[in-house]
């Protein structure tokens, strides 16, 4: 049974209660409901850039789709709201990032698929982020193996995840509005 996809929102700062120059990570994550992600013709892939836009401070030029109801949008944005802001003084909103499931289709477990061994099509748990430095993640689990993780340093538009525009967008939205409510 697939889990539910997640948003997550990343912070950095300065560690409490730890030597001096210490560094903290601390992530908010935020269910995505079954439904909501269903509605959408592409799934996370037109529902992101949906949430960027509901979050865009009133103003700012943005381009907003009919995919998000007027009652889902306010929801989104007032859950949004509060993952954005910093978990303690000092820390900067640092990636936005989505936890999904998705159908492995490579090797797996010695079996290239689709040559002429072909291994079984499997249910691999993915996660794509972003980072305000414009690097993007790919954290990709496959049953019984360890996670694979990419970093991509200078990322081609044509070579990125799928969901990596809405969640470019998603972290531009997130910087403004935390930026103008500070």
């Amino acid at each position: 049974m697939p889990r539910q996809d997640t948003l997550l929102i990343l912070h950095d700062g300065e560690a409490v209660d730890a030597p001096p120059g210490t560094r903290c990570l601390a992530a908010a994550a935020v269910a995505i409901h079954p439904a909501v992600v269903g509605s959408y013709r592409r799934g996370l892939v037109d529902l992101l850039p949906d949430l960027a836009a509901a979050l865009t401070p009133p103003g700012h030029a943005t381009v907003r789709r009919d995919g998000l109801s007027m009652l889902v949008r306010r929801r989104a944005t007032a859950a949004l709201t509060g993952v954005l802001a910093p978990p303690q003084p000092g820390m900067r909103l640092l990636a936005c990032a989505v936890a999904y499931d998705d159908i492995h289709t490579g090797s797996y477990r010695g079996h290239d698929v689709g040559g002429t061994d072909a291994g079984p099509i499997v249910l691999a748990r993915r996660i794509d982020a972003v980072d305000i430095d414009g690097r993007v993640y790919q954290a990709v689990h496959l049953p019984g193996a360890p996670a694979t993780v990419l970093v991509d340093d200078e990322p081609d538009p044509l070579d990125t995840p799928a969901t990596y525009p809405g969640l470019a967008a998603l972290l531009t939205a997130a910087v403004e509005r935390t930026t103008a409510s500070a």
